[in-house]
C-alpha cells in the first residue's frame, strides 16, 4: 500500500516548489567541484547536496539520502539559523527519508518541528507549509493515528485546492492520501470511488505511467481485494506492477511493494506457486533495499511465512489422503 507524498510523493515524490531535479554524472561532478571550491557550508554547495539527496531518495537509496539530508540540515542551521525557511524545508525533507526507512517517531518529530516554524512564517496557507502538514499526516498514517491524519489531510486538501487548484499534482496526491485513510477506516466503497475519480484526473494531468498514477492504481487494487473483487483486483495489481517496473525499475522499493501486494492477492486466490515466487522476489529485494528490520520487509516476510505454512499443511493433507487411499485399496 502506497502513499503519494507532496514534497511533497513512499521515492515517488514531487519536488519542493522551485526545486530542480538533475541527474547523471555531470551533476555528481558539479557537486564535488562545488564542495571543493566553495566549502560544504556554502549555500550553492548545500543546494547541490539537496539535489543529490532528492535523486538518492527517488532511486530508493534511503540510507544515503538520509546522510545527505543531515549534511544539508547541519550546514543550513550553521549558515542560516534553525528558524530560516530553507532550514525548515531541510528539516521536513529529512523527515520524509526517515519515514521511508520506518523511523516513524523521529520522522514525526521532524515534521512537527518544521510545521511549527513554517506556520509562523511563511504562514499556514503557504504551499510549503501545506506540504509539511501533508507529510506529517503521512507519518501519522504509518503510526495508525488515522483520525488525526484524516483531519490534517482535509486541511491540506482544502488549502491546496484554494492555493494551487483542483488538478495540481500536490492536490491530487493529497486526495490519494485521503483515500488511504478511508481505506484504513474500512470505508472501502468510498475509498474505491475516490481512487477511480482520482485516476481519471491523474491520467489527464500527469499521464498513465507517472509514478503517482501507478501508486493510485496499486491502492485501488488493494481496495478491490478488501471487498472480495479478486479478479478485477488482480488485473489492476498487474497493471500497477508492470508500470512500476517500467518507470522505476525492477528493484525499486515501490516496485517491490507492488510485487508483495500481488503475491498477497494470489495467495488469497490459492495460486500458491505464483504467490511464492513473488513473495521470494519481494522479500529478497526488501532485505537488500531497506534492510531486515524495515516494516515493509517484516510485513512481506510475515505474508511469505503464512503462505509457506499453508502450503506445508496442504502438502501434508495431500500425502495423508494418498496413504489412506492406498490402505483402502
Amino acid at each position: 500500500m502506497f502513499k503519494a507524498r507532496s514534497r511533497g510523493s513512499r521515492s515517488e515524490e514531487p519536488k519542493e516548489p522551485g526545486q530542480v531535479q538533475s541527474g547523471g554524472d555531470g551533476e555528481s561532478t558539479s557537486k564535488e567541484e562545488c564542495e571543493k571550491l566553495l566549502g560544504e557550508e556554502n549555500l550553492d554547495t548545500l543546494a547541490n547536496l539537496t539535489i543529490s539527496a532528492v535523486m538518492l531518495q527517488d532511486q530508493g537509496k534511503y540510507k544515503e539520502a538520509e546522510e545527505m539530508n543531515r549534511r544539508v540540515l547541519n550546514g543550513k542551521e550553521k549558515v542560516l539559523g534553525k528558524g530560516h525557511l530553507e532550514t525548515l524545508i531541510s528539516v521536513t525533507n529529512l523527515g520524509v527519508v526517515l519515514q521511508s526507512q520506518g523511523k516513524y517517531a523521529e520522522a514525526e518529530a521532524m515534521q512537527r518541528r518544521a510545521l511549527e516554524g513554517l506556520e509562523s512564517k511563511p504562514g499556514k496557507q503557504h504551499p510549503v507549509t501545506l506540504t509539511c502538514m501533508g507529510r506529517l499526516a503521512l507519518v501519522l498514517q504509518d503510526e495508525c493515528k488515522y483520525r488525526e491524519a484524516e483531519a490534517l489531510n482535509q486541511q491540506v486538501l482544502e488549502g491546496y485546492e484554494k492555493v494551487l487548484g483542483m488538478d495540481h499534482p500536490d492536490t491530487l496526491a493529497c486526495i490519494n492520501n485521503q483515500a488511504l485513510v478511508l481505506q484504513k477506516l474500512c470505508k472501502y466503497e468510498e475509498a474505491e470511488t475516490t481512487y477511480r475519480q482520482l485516476l481519471q484526473r491523474y491520467e489527464k494531468a500527469l499521464g498513465k505511467e507517472h509514478p503517482h498514477n501507478l501508486i493510485s492504481i496499486g491502492n485501488l487494487a488493494v481496495v478491490l481485494q478488501l471487498q472480495g473483487k479478486y479478479e478485477e483486483a488482480e488485473a489492476t495489481s498487474r497493471d500497477a506492477l508492470k508500470g512500476s517496473e517500467k518507470t522505476l525499475g525492477m528493484d525499486h522499493p515501490n516496485t517491490l511493494m507492488s510485487v508483495c501486494s500481488l503475491a498477497s492477492l494470489l495467495h488469497l486466490r490459492k495460486q500458491y506457486d505464483a504467490s511464492s515466487d513473488l513473495y521470494q522476489r519481494a522479500s529478497d529485494g526488501f532485505e537488500i533495499a531497506l534492510g531486515p528490520s524495515h516494516p515493509r520487509t517484516i510485513a512481506c516476510n510475515n505474508g511469505y511465512n503464512s503462505l509457506r505454512q499453508e502450503m506445508t499443511i496442504l502438502e501434508a493433507d495431500s500425502l495423508s489422503d494418498g496413504l489412506n487411499r492406498m490402505r483402502t485399496l
